[in-house]
């Protein structure tokens, strides 16, 4: 759910909470279900089937129910939950917040039936809540690592079907592959309307039967007079700073961290869970779906226009040439904007990408020189790329072809723009009438519709 508001420009204030919850708190909650999409799913650093197992017994709950829930929670015992971790900050748009909970555990090996072998670990164990501040207001995801409990079923159900498991010798040592999600939340906490994320503790019994993740959108005075009133004060002037390409580091330091960035995220090992994880926490939603279906060698060259070699003293820009620096998000998408494009004016661009091509650009998909002009005109700028992207869905809603402007009618009611009364496959002058009356309710209001 997406604030009505208008496009968000500042630092967004918000508070992050991780509750200790010695009992499952389900009441009031709902599934989580369709309001989240599963971003990634690892076992070890390979993408499996989007099919969440830790997370299933996710709930959640906003606004009033939210509020309710905290306030039943604030009434219980005080030995029924414990903060364990919390972070208020200014998260400028672009950039991301994340406040995690981690224990290193021994865990009983799934095959050790006769109580013989040593136990395993120390295993890492997380779960992290991450706010990512858009134009929309604040995005949050849900990550959680853990040890694959199918993978674990498996090795015990394979040990036992052995015929020398008479002997039991120790299991030889063996690299834990964990398993890792991360779900993107489709709902924005807005002020006075908290969100609240309940789930089964993945921590070994005695560290809580459940966790609650609180997040809330803060206003000013919420933040003025507190103890955390500075440090946020002095996040927002340097977000300020950095919009105003004013940044406190020296140009070779940040072009030093850039390629240190650029090197962790496309190495050929593990490549791809490091550019999941940085294109999840940047925003780059168009590279999330790339990390998880390109092959290597797209993947490569995606990084290669995104972080080019560069000579010393210069700077790596995406398409576009932009006269300001450009977030890590955007240098993503644009190079994977770009990247697409060209392939699909070669025709070389396989079928899986081909789909999230014309999934994402819409009934601009059959034109991808629009694409490439598009991100020359954006010059480093999402929001622009993203107005001409709507501007071109629009004016395809008018083409003589009815899949040209099915293509345009889906793209647009997918991002929230509705046509009253508008029939892609209807008659000329009822197509015409609508959308003469749409741009009259749109000039009415102020804005786009």
């Amino acid at each position: 759910m997406e604030p009505s508001d208008g496009a968000v420009t500042s630092p967004i204030p918000v508070r992050c909470r991780i509750l200790y919850l010695r009992t499952p708190r389900s009441e009031s909650l709902d599934a989580l279900g369709s309001e989240a999409s599963v971003i990634a799913d690892l076992e070890g650093s390979q993408p499996v089937l989007p099919t969440p197992v830790l997370t299933l017994s996710t709930l959640f709950a906003q606004g009033p129910k939210a509020a309710a829930w905290l306030k039943s929670l604030e009434a219980a015992p005080a030995t029924e939950s414990m903060e364990i971790a919390a972070r208020s900050s200014f998260v400028p748009v672009g950039a991301s917040s994340r406040l995690s909970v981690q224990t290193f555990e021994l865990v009983e090996d799934p095959r050790d039936w006769l109580d013989e072998f040593r136990d395993r670990g120390p295993i890492p164990r997380e779960v992290a809540v991450i706010v990512t501040a858009t134009n929309h207001g604040p995005r949050v995801a849900l990550s959680v690592t853990d040890l694959d409990p199918e993978r674990e079923t498996r090795l015990r159900e394979a040990f036992l079907e052995d015929p020398s498991i008479s002997a039991t010798p120790p299991p030889p040592a063996q690299d834990e592959v964990l398993r890792r999600e991360v779900l993107n939340i489709g709902r924005y906490p807005e002020i006075d309307s908290p969100l609240v994320l309940h789930l089964d503790s993945p921590f070994s019994e005695g560290n809580g039967a459940a966790l609650a993740m609180v997040v809330e959108t803060l206003r000013p005075d919420q933040v003025e007079g507190s103890n955390e009133a500075e440090a946020l004060a002095e996040l927002a002037e340097a977000a300020a700073a950095l919009a105003a390409n004013q940044s406190p580091l020296t140009e070779e330091t940040r072009h030093k961290i850039e390629r240190t960035e650029a090197l962790d995220v496309f190495q050929l090992r593990g490549g791809r869970s490091a550019l999941l994880q940085v294109a999840v926490e940047s925003d780059a939603t168009l590279t999330q779906e790339l990390a998880l279906v390109a092959d290597a060698e797209v993947l490569q060259a995606l990084g290669e226009r995104a972080f080019p070699t560069a000579e010393a003293g210069s700077t790596p820009v995406p398409a576009g040439e932009p006269t300001r620096e450009v977030p890590i998000g955007w240098r993503l998408d644009s190079a994977a904007w770009n990247l697409l494009a060209e392939r699909a004016l070669s025709e070389t661009l396989d079928p899986e990408l081909m789909g999230v091509f014309y999934r994402r650009a819409g009934a601009v998909a059959a034109f991808p020189d629009i694409i490439q002009d598009a991100l020359k005109a954006a010059r480093g700028e999402r929001a622009k790329f993203d107005e001409r992207l709507m501007t071109e869905q629009r004016y395809f809603l008018e083409d003589p072809s009815p899949s040209a402007r099915l293509r345009a009618y889906d793209w647009l009611r997918e991002y929230g723009v509705e046509l009253a009364d508008y029939d892609p496959l209807g008659e000329r002058k009822e197509r015409q009438a609508a959308l003469e009356k749409a741009a009259e309710a749109s000039a009415s209001q102020g804005g786009n519709q």
